[in-house]
């Protein structure tokens, strides 16, 4: 059996059969069995997973209930419960999103002539959104691997590129990189057209400003593009946008080499929301480099300062500067 989630789902037998799940919570229990393939999945995570903070009265029987619905799909044999669990029997190698974690880890560490066909590998196994057609609008722990996912996926297309360039193939790779900024910006201005006039709105506006900002080539727009984001996020006072663009300001003041700044930008993120905010898929990256310029020491150091700074005061520093 083939399970194929960075995209639209797509389930095919080894005979090539497609196999139709219908729904999304039964869909989301297919995801979340074979994100573990081979495992024993709790009943407790499979819950909470599909129906997050609202579960049904009797959740137990409801699980049981949709396994049954599922087991009716998929070839015989191939999922079974087991004490406290249910297990779905697939090959790693067979689940597109497992596979492309396990190029990412392969990757990792090695030579660029090693890296570089691996992550290109892995990134190829994007058809589009992942499970883009599985939607849980009460389930934390799946957005949790939404954000999870397309970070390892940003990471790893930024890795591909710059183990491409070290090994001399910065030319014909110009290309293709164009036509990726200029997709995203093409993606942008259709959003925008679609808003209309709700674009102007703060809380729009600092998401489509903020996106702008990641994308511009020359960094004096690039800080434009933040600094308008950050004025719209503040007026728009929500909490988690504010925290997202921070974020965005933290990546500008790496980009600029202040990397302390942009450690503290990072630690501020969670005094906005009153909790550690992991859901930008930018922040393991930023992390990661700070660290990486700064020594631990010195990072640990420098983030304890920015959990008790003013946030206001860290993000018109940085954008000053």
């Amino acid at each position: 059996m083939q399970i194929r989630m960075l995209g639209p789902l797509e389930i095919h037998t080894d005979d090539g059969v497609s196999i139709d799940v219908p729904g999304a919570r039964l869909r989301a229990l297919l995801v979340a069995l074979a994100l573990q393939p081979g495992l024993v999945v709790p009943k407790a995570a499979l819950v909470d997973w599909i129906w997050g903070e609202q579960p049904p009265a009797d959740a137990a029987n409801s699980l049981q209930a949709l396994v049954s619905r599922l087991r009716k799909l998929l070839p015989e044999g191939s999922l079974d419960g087991q004490p406290g669990g249910y297990r779905l029997t697939v090959r790693p190698g067979a689940v597109d999103a497992v596979r492309f974690e396990q190029l990412v880890e392969q990757a990792r560490g090695g030579a660029d002539t090693q890296r570089a066909p691996l992550l290109r590998e892995a990134v190829d196994l994007w058809r589009g959104t992942i499970m883009q057609d599985v939607a849980l609008p009460d389930s934390a722990a799946f957005d949790a691997l939404i954000a999870r996912f397309e970070g390892l996926r940003l990471a790893a297309i930024e890795d591909r590129y710059e183990a491409e360039i070290r090994l001399g193939g910065g030319p014909e790779l110009v290309a293709e990189l164009t036509e990726l900024v200029a997709q995203a910006y093409r993606h942008i201005d259709v959003a925008t057209t679609m808003l209309g006039t709700d674009a102007d709105q703060p809380n729009v506006s600092a998401v489509l400003h903020d996106l702008r900002g990641y994308l511009a080539a020359d960094i004096d727009e690039a800080r434009a593009q933040h600094t308008a984001a950050f004025h719209a996020a503040s007026a728009a006072g929500h909490a988690p946008l504010i925290a997202q663009i921070l974020v965005g300001v933290a990546a500008l003041a790496l980009r600029a080499d202040h990397d302390e700044q942009a450690a503290r930008l990072l630690a501020a993120c969670a005094g906005v929301r009153g909790l550690t905010d992991r859901s930008h898929p930018d922040i393991a990256r930023i992390e990661q480099q700070a660290l990486g310029r700064l020594g631990e020491a010195r990072f640990t150091a420098v983030t304890r300062q920015g959990a008790q700074a003013n946030w206001h005061e860290l993000a018109t520093a940085a954008l000053a500067s």
